[in-house]
């Protein structure tokens, strides 16, 4: 009786059978980046940039001493020995899991030095690694999914990295009628200027989630496409002046997406630099001015990402 019962629920409702579990996670969207807003055991507000094209997982010196987190450890990070910290409990207990896959920290942070444009710390891409999430652009949502895959309706790509303690995502897209191979970079961020920032209707140096593509190629777009609006002095980024470019229309899993804009960097940046920590070679970055179109799941597990399209342009 109880298996013919069962039968019957799971022929009507089949959904049912195949349900992904998710927890959801405190995320606030800011020009399509995205942070995780917590609160501290004080009640203070806390701000965590999820950035899977990113590096360790930090917390700033300033939010650190304001947490009193004591000092466990330190690592060498761009020539400085920096002090590490265990992963703040309160951060699990509002939905912020540690990561897993992070083998230089151990499911600690690293305590970086002054002010950045990424909130009060980061996640980078060890914390992205060993599991399945799902960002929704147009909902404003961030998930950790906890079992089964993404439903039937996504488009899945491969999604590589190289392992070991490199978990930078490595995705291909068409542009221009060419594949390019680009860092899947969730924390992609431009300040952008000028015509630029009024293009994008935000104000005046307002940081805002982009994508980046080598000089390069930038240039080669330029040439082919003078109808294409291209801002020089579009961005700074890092202090330097770069241009910047509006895509009209790239595909991403097989969906024709855009406009897009990308802000230039110099080719050894990718080609030197972020190619020599992906597991083939990176002509720039898709973060979330192209990413704002879907929404994405990045399966780690099975080195995959899906993508669905909304229904309209965000």
């Amino acid at each position: 009786m109880f298996r013919n019962c069962l039968a019957v629920l799971l022929a009507v409702f089949p959904l049912l059978a195949s349900a992904t579990p998710h927890q959801p996670l405190p995320a606030v969207f800011e020009h399509d980046r995205v942070f995780l807003h917590v609160l501290t055991p004080d009640g203070s507000p806390l701000r965590l940039y999820t950035d899977s094209g990113g590096g360790m997982n930090m917390l700033g010196s300033a939010a650190a001493a304001a947490l009193q987190l004591p000092v466990q450890d330190h690592i060498e990070g761009d020539g400085d020995s920096l002090p590490i910290v265990d992963f703040p409990a309160f951060l699990a207990a509002a939905g912020i899991p540690a990561p897993i896959a992070d083998r230089v920290l151990e499911n600690r942070l690293a305590i970086a030095p002054g002010t950045w444009n990424v909130g009060d710390g980061l996640l980078g891409n060890r914390w992205f690694a060993g599991r399945i999430w799902e960002i929704d652009y147009r909902a404003h949502t961030f998930k950790l999914l906890e079992g089964g895959v993404p439903d039937a309706g996504m488009s899945r790509i491969p999604m590589h990295y190289r392992g070991g303690n490199f978990y930078w995502p490595r995705v291909s897209v068409e542009i221009d009628g060419k594949k390019l191979d680009l860092l899947l970079d969730t924390g992609a961020t431009s300040e952008v200027v000028g015509q630029a920032a009024r293009l994008q209707s935000v104000p005046e140096a307002t940081l805002v989630a982009s994508s980046f593509i080598v000089l390069s190629r930038f240039r080669e777009w330029q040439a082919r496409h003078p109808d294409w609006v291209v801002v020089e002095a579009g961005a700074r980024l890092q202090g330097q002046s770069v241009p910047m470019i509006r895509v009209p229309r790239m595909v991403i899993a097989g969906h024709p997406v855009g406009p897009v804009w990308f802000a230039a960097r110099e080719d050894r940046n990718f080609s030197e630099w972020m190619s020599s920590m992906t597991d083939a070679p990176i002509e720039g970055a898709l973060g979330g001015s192209a990413l704002r179109y879907f929404r994405v799941v990045l399966d780690y597990p099975a080195q995959a990402a899906y993508f669905a399209p909304l229904a309209a342009t965000p």
